[in-house]
């Protein structure tokens, strides 16, 4: 497929979210579905081109705008709009596009139903228009080549999404509406500055041009400017101890616009930082990457503890969130120190762990919340303890909750447990030949992955068990009933995402370009030997 239909496709894709939007606040009552209609439509089409461009769909190019679309005619032309803005979507944005059309097709198909339902409760004319409106600030972050035009579409992201916390009205959705504008703010602040800092100042610049110009820069310029963009990536990522937004946010949001920004949006967070860091900046400061480490693991384990103890069913998925960024945050900054110690190797698979857990990472835990809705709409109840027996009156959506909770769990066969595998197998087999710097933090690293692992199990267990074993615990429970058929498929499309994402792990793998790990994971018969012993996946079937 050439660059040009490839470029089609993208067009069609942004401006469909656009026309979404649009429909969504027309006069017609169909407006609703309209507008749903047209953004799952225009995210299929998205999500098509950015797994063509990810595996390189046979050329090997990036996509960019609009001099794909020029190529149709093979004339020359002049780009007036924009400043002469260039958008461009290459085989890393790709990835994340892909994912943000993925969630978003599958959010839209639930809203459907699931707004109708709720007209009482929220203004739907407003929550389709800001959701389309967050998917296009998303399109565009993605698809931004210049700074200028990422913190443009950082800034449509940010605030649709801020209005769409506040869709309730209520004083709690008031309260973290606010609490999610300052630190939205904030963070992008520091972004904007730290961009700022490493352009020289010259925000139209290409990112291409803005690697030339960082090594040039005075030592102390760029530690300030890395420093920024940990916060402002962080802070939006929900690392601690930046993430006194997330569970408030993401606890008052619709839950059509939680699953999105849950699944999508906060892996934004991790594209923007792997941007500048992999594409901006040439070298970096060991206490960077060693404060990459510390906040991912500390994420880790703050958001793993606090998803174990909590009772409220959207802030434990908003704190299993945020352990799960802990953990994707970990694998960066081993790939970062493993690369400053000299371990190629593992500087590789770590990142791509990193990628295959972001992905894996979307299609469950926006699964989770469109589930989590359909359970607080029968038992009109957040709160575990409102929940029991779910299981037996609703034996088909339970099952779909399962394999989302088994997944988020990172037990085999699915997408996670390849993630952490890969990781957990790259950084045992290079402890015999790293540097004993290298040794002694791999070891640290190991021992608190293993213990957040455990209990992110735990927390899993514990969400499963209570909402949908046992005996129902309260009149609404008991009256539960199996969602219709298109309130189900949504979830338990991701949950198959999930699953297929973990099987066929060697064919994504190696078109992603990390070929040598899909072939040690193929058959899931590598095996780590350490202190005189043998760990094999196949020993926890």
């Amino acid at each position: 497929m050439t660059t040009s239909t490839l470029a089609i496709g993208l067009v069609v894709s942004v401006l469909g979210t656009l026309t979404a939007g649009i429909a969504a606040l027309l006069p017609s009552p169909q407006a609703h579905r309209i507008s749903n209609t047209l953004l799952a439509l225009s995210a299929l089409i998205g999500a098509l081109v950015g797994i063509l461009v990810a595996i390189g769909s046979g050329t090997g190019e990036s996509v960019i705008l609009p001099d794909s679309l020029y190529a149709l005619d093979g004339a020359a032309h002049t780009w007036p709009m924009f400043y002469g803005m260039i958008f461009g979507l290459d085989s890393f944005s790709a990835i994340f596009y892909t994912l943000v059309s993925v969630v978003t097709f599958f959010v839209a198909m639930y809203a459907i139903p699931y707004l109708e339902q709720h007209a009482s409760t929220y203004n739907i004319k407003s929550v389709n228009a800001l959701t389309a409106l967050f998917v296009f600030g998303m399109q565009g972050v993605l698809l931004s080549t210049n700074i200028i035009g990422f913190m443009t579409f950082w800034e449509v992201m940010s605030m649709s999404s801020v209005f769409l916390v506040l869709a309730e009205g209520t004083v709690a959705a008031r309260k973290a509406g606010f609490l999610y504008l300052i630190m939205t703010h904030l963070g992008a602040g520091a972004i904007m500055a730290g961009l700022f800092l490493l352009s020289g100042g010259a925000l139209l610049s290409d990112f291409s041009i803005i690697a030339q110009i960082t090594p040039g820069l005075p030592q102390l310029t760029v530690f300030i400017a890395l420093g920024l963009i940990l916060f402002g990536f962080g802070s939006k990522a929900g690392l601690v101890p930046f993430h006194v937004w997330l569970p408030e946010a993401y606890g008052e949001a619709p839950i059509t616009a939680t699953a999105i920004m849950s699944g999508a949006g906060i892996s934004l967070a991790v594209y923007g930082f792997l941007r500048v860091l992999l594409f901006m900046v040439a070298t970096l400061p060991m206490w960077f990457v060693l404060a990459v480490v510390a906040f991912g693991l500390v994420s880790a384990m703050v958001g793993v503890l606090y998803a174990v103890v909590e009772r409220d069913l959207k802030r434990l998925l908003a704190y299993s969130s945020i352990e799960n960024l802990g953990v994707i945050f970990t694998m960066i900054g081993v790939a970062l120190l493993a690369g400053q110690e000299g371990s190629v190797d593992l500087t590789q698979a770590a990142l791509y762990a990193a990628l295959f857990l972001v992905t894996a990472h979307a299609l469950f835990k926006s699964g989770l919340f469109l589930a989590a809705g359909i359970v607080i709409q029968n038992v009109h109840s957040r709160r575990l303890e409102a929940m029991g027996g779910l299981a037996k009156r609703m034996p088909q959506f339970s099952v779909a909750v399962c394999v989302l909770a088994l997944t988020a769990a990172a037990l085999p066969p699915f997408g996670p447990f390849v993630a952490e595998w890969i990781f957990l197998q790259s950084m045992v087999g290079s402890l015999s030949m790293a540097t004993p710097m290298l040794k002694v933090a791999l070891v640290v690293i190991l021992a608190i992955m293993g213990f957040v692992a455990g209990l992110a199990l735990f927390a899993m267990v514990k969400l499963y068990a209570i909402s949908f074993l046992a005996k129902p615990r309260t009149e609404a429970a008991a009256a539960a009933v199996e969602p219709a058929s298109n309130l189900l498929f949504p979830v338990a499309g991701l949950a198959l995402g999930g699953v297929l994402l973990g099987v066929f792990a060697p064919v994504v793998l190696s078109h992603i370009g990390a070929v040598d790990l899909a072939a040690i994971d193929s058959q899931f018969e590598a095996s780590i030997t350490a202190g005189g012993g043998t760990l094999s996946p196949l020993g926890v079937f």
